[in-house]
């Protein structure tokens, strides 16, 4: 693995990985589901950024990643055929959320 993407990896789960937990958990309130969630979508990061790049907002990739993990599974146009490549595109289009915007996260 390139040490760009491990550190790149790293340095997202230890800045904001409360602030992840918290946005997963949010909803459902099962903080343990979003920490396992979290967990995978940071060794799907590890697998696809040395390959792909580090994605333009790491922590957004990695959000978007772990609300499909902690949904119980692939977006639904996948039908069962997604690859690590859907990882890559949030729901909606062009990186938009599904209200229409774009991520962002405050500091």
């Amino acid at each position: 693995m390139p040490p760009d993407a491990g550190r790149a990896a790293e340095q997202v789960a230890r800045h904001s990985y409360g602030k992840l937990i918290a946005f997963l958990a949010a909803r459902s309130r099962d903080v343990p589901a979003a920490e396992d969630a979290l967990s995978e979508a940071l060794a799907s990061a590890l697998r696809v950024w040395p390959e792909r790049g580090i994605p333009a907002n790491p922590e957004a990739w990695l959000l978007v990643a772990a609300r499909r993990n902690h949904a119980g599974g692939p977006p639904p146009n996948c039908r069962g055929h997604c690859t690590n490549d859907d990882i890559d595109r949030p729901r909606g289009s062009g990186g938009a959320d599904e209200r229409g915007g774009q991520f962002r996260f405050s500091r």
